[in-house]
């Protein structure tokens, strides 16, 4: 052992030497030990959980996504250098540990008819937590999720509707209702927006919503003429087995960022199943 620690510190000379012989700056900069011991052999330290949480909180271990028990066990820590530490790439485990994106829908989860959640959504432009009922229509084919804090649910067999915990549920001014018609998506289509052309200006378009796929949307956005609405509609026809599935949402012009928005959601995590005959 003697000799080889001879060895070693010659070894470090000669590098300091030829460093200094080139004129490159401090010597200490450069000092590597490049071997260790064959035989050398390291005590048994009383305190090796203080000398591993030492080292955890000097590399950042402790706080890194997806730390476990490998990185608990202090093995390959220690004799880390710091310049290895700030170069490591990211670990699988770092990876796996991401939270989920939370973008998979209630009935994707397996849920029932009236099964309850919380869910984080941006609203007027900010975010809040909102809770949710689960609804299961297997008469109209659909499912989908309501804010039951804010609106009252009336199901019907052949209809979902939601209304404003704040209006008359007996002559509503916010609500959304749900229904099948068995015409077409395009004959639907012309018929309601040559209703409402009566009384609005209108936008005919096709819409994606984020689960029932590609539907028609009519929105009225002005009295006809361009003159104010107070009472403004927003349609949306879905194509469907033998038919269409309707949404049809129903809001004053001060509730457009509030209560439309909340019937947009429902419409958004919509899915058509298929009718039970």
């Amino acid at each position: 052992m003697k000799k080889k620690a001879i060895r070693v510190i010659g070894v470090v000379f000669m590098t300091a030497a030829v460093v200094m012989t080139g004129g490159c700056g401090n010597s200490s900069d450069t000092i590597i030990f490049v071997e260790e011991s064959e035989n050398e052999t390291v005590p048994e330290n009383d305190d090796k959980s203080q000398a591993e949480t030492g080292a955890a909180g000097r590399f950042g271990t402790g706080t890194q996504p997806g730390a476990g028990a490998a990185d608990q066990s202090g093995t390959g820590i220690i004799i880390q250098s710091e310049t290895e530490a700030a170069t490591q790439p990211e670990t699988e485990n770092e990876t796996a540990a991401q939270p989920e994106t939370g973008n998979e829908t209630a009935n994707e989860k397996g849920m029932q008819d009236g099964e309850r959640f919380e869910e984080v959504i941006m609203l007027e432009g900010m975010e809040e937590t909102v809770k949710y009922e689960h609804v299961r229509n297997d008469k109209l084919g659909i499912e989908t999720d309501y804010e039951y804090e804010s609106m009252v649910r009336q199901k019907e067999p052949d209809k979902e509707s939601f209304i404003s915990l704040y209006d008359d549920i007996n002559k509503p001014e916010n609500y959304l209702e749900i229904s099948y018609r068995p015409e077409s998506a395009d004959t639907l289509a012309a018929s309601v927006s040559e209703s409402l052309s009566g009384d609005y200006d209108i936008i005919k378009e096709q819409y994606e919503l984020n689960n029932a796929g590609s539907c028609i949307r009519i929105v009225t956005t002005n009295a006809k003429g361009g003159g104010t609405s107070r009472l403004l509609q927003t349609v949306y026809i879905i194509p469907a087995v033998n038919g269409s599935i309707v949404g049809t949402a129903h809001y004053t012009i001060e509730s457009a960022e509030g209560y439309g928005s909340r019937f947009a959601y429902i419409m958004n995590t919509l899915v058509v199943n298929g009718r039970d005959h």
